[in-house]
């Protein structure tokens, strides 16, 4: 089954503000590749243009940087990086990124980073995924 990949122009557009239920639906009228339609069921993180991640290269440690930058708690197994240019891709938790949100410090929180050996011409995406629905928050590339 294909995976629903939106922009993140097209995603703010469509979470900004609705509830969880209405904003699985108003992602299934948008375009962006994939033959995935999410379902109602499938809750999606609300926020709009809140939901963003920093990503910097530091030349001194080798790595690439990815701080979360926003005030909604994201469940770190449902937040993934993509792309070329680092060591390694996978869920937040499976990298090794840091949480302090939530009741048992197990939500990812403002400022809670991962760091992620790689090169200074990186090319990659913060996305958030679940049951084939895939939301981009943030897509960066270095390089010269």
């Amino acid at each position: 089954m294909g995976k629903k990949r939106l922009s993140r122009r097209d995603t703010l557009k469509s979470v900004g503000g609705l509830t969880a239920v209405a904003a699985a639906g108003a992602l299934a009228g948008c375009s962006g590749g994939g033959d995935s339609t999410p379902t109602a069921d499938v809750e999606t993180p609300q926020g709009g243009s809140e939901l963003d991640f920093a990503v910097e290269y530091n030349s001194d440690a080798g790595q690439v940087e990815i701080t979360y930058a926003s005030s909604v708690e994201l469940s770190p197994e449902d937040v993934y990086v993509r792309g070329d240019g680092v060591d390694s891709t996978g869920s937040w938790s499976e990298l090794g990124g840091n949480v302090s949100g939530g009741e048992n410090g197990d939500m990812i929180a403002p400022f809670d980073s991962l760091a992620l050996g790689g090169s200074s011409d990186y090319d990659i995406q913060v996305v958030w995924e679940r049951e084939g629905t895939t939301i981009t928050f943030t897509e960066s590339s270095g390089g010269s």
